[in-house]
């Protein structure tokens, strides 16, 4: 099997490689009012810039889409970015995030799946639902340890909305109303 990482190229000690600094208020907001599709456009923006800053042969659109694949590779590189070895603990720690994320990620989605099929609704429905906030956190904490590495803990170089985050927000609100309205409508079952 190929390994499919033999084209990154080796980071020495000295050098830092680039990634994606937001605030841990803005990536909330747009994370939640997108429920969740935030992280699709998160992954991109961290592979981009760590593709252009260590030029990596790597394709970030295809890493972001499949992100599950991708997100321990991406924990490994901020680990291996830092310009220090890290602890063991926190090596620990942000693989388990990784891990928690791909695991809820794919719990997600196959429980989105079995509640599109009409399987045991309304509970298939708002498990796809509930796992949101605990993905949240599986990704905020990565993106505060990015924030750390790139020397802005608290994202104030990303801390502002632009338009296209408002209509990413209307967007989001849009489809959580469709959602909301769905749930009520299985619960009084319409």
């Amino acid at each position: 099997m190929e390994n499919i990482e033999q084209d990154a190229p080796v980071i020495n000690q000295n050098q830092k490689c680039e990634l994606y600094v937001v605030s841990p208020k803005k990536f909330t907001i747009l994370f939640f009012c997108t429920m969740g599709l935030y992280s699709l456009y998160w992954s991109y923006k961290n592979w981009s810039l760590y593709n252009s800053s260590t030029n990596a042969n790597i394709w970030p659109f295809a890493r972001a889409f499949f992100d599950i694949f991708f997100i321990h590779s991406l924990c490994n590189k901020l680990l291996t970015c830092v310009g220090s070895m890290p602890t063991t603990k926190e090596h620990s720690n942000i693989e388990l995030q990784a891990t928690r994320y791909v695991i809820l990620t794919v719990v997600g989605r196959i429980f989105d799946q079995v509640s599109t099929k009409g399987v045991g609704m309304p509970y298939s429905y708002f498990v796809s639902i509930l796992v949101l906030p605990f993905t949240f956190q599986a990704l905020l904490t990565i993106q505060i340890r990015i924030n750390q590495h790139m020397g802005d803990e608290l994202g104030h170089s990303n801390t502002s909305l632009t338009w296209v985050s408002y209509i990413w927000i209307v967007l989001g609100v849009l489809l959580w109303a469709i959602i909301v309205l769905g749930g009520i409508a299985i619960l009084i079952g319409i």
